[in-house]
């Protein structure tokens, strides 16, 4: 098999995907990647700890992450979750694995996202 290459480094491909994935799902613009500006006040913060996030084309590919949502400018932990996801790779190629990964990462958007929403009407049903 030919060598296959990021574009990018992978950290920082990761945390833009999900960034833009994050700002449809939640239907906002004002999503920021770290390192942002001191005096920017944020409702959110998100961290995430990528265990792995590896595959094989014809095989199948994983994301273990450890995720968490921040509250009250990053001081209040809200949320603190495991994610552990799988999906299959569909054909041979470096495309196939690709594809299957960026389903991994839209999940685990999915799981950051809706953690988000529920915490946000919670407050507002509160307050």
């Amino acid at each position: 098999m030919e060598l296959a290459e990021w574009g990018d480094p992978l950290a920082a491909g990761f945390a833009r995907a999900l960034a833009e994935n994050l700002a449809l799902l939640l239907k906002t613009e004002k999503v920021s990647i770290f390192p942002w500006l001191k005096a920017t006040r944020r409702d959110y913060q998100v961290t995430v700890d990528v265990i792995d996030f590896i595959g094989a084309p014809g095989e199948g590919a994983r994301l273990r992450a450890w995720w968490s949502v921040f509250g009250s400018n990053g001081k209040v932990e809200l949320a603190k979750r495991y994610a552990f996801l799988e999906e299959a790779v569909a054909g041979d190629d470096i495309a196939a694995l690709v594809e299957a990964q960026s389903r991994l990462l839209a999940a685990l958007s999915r799981q950051v996202a809706e953690s988000i929403h529920l915490h946000s009407q919670s407050t507002n049903d509160n307050g």
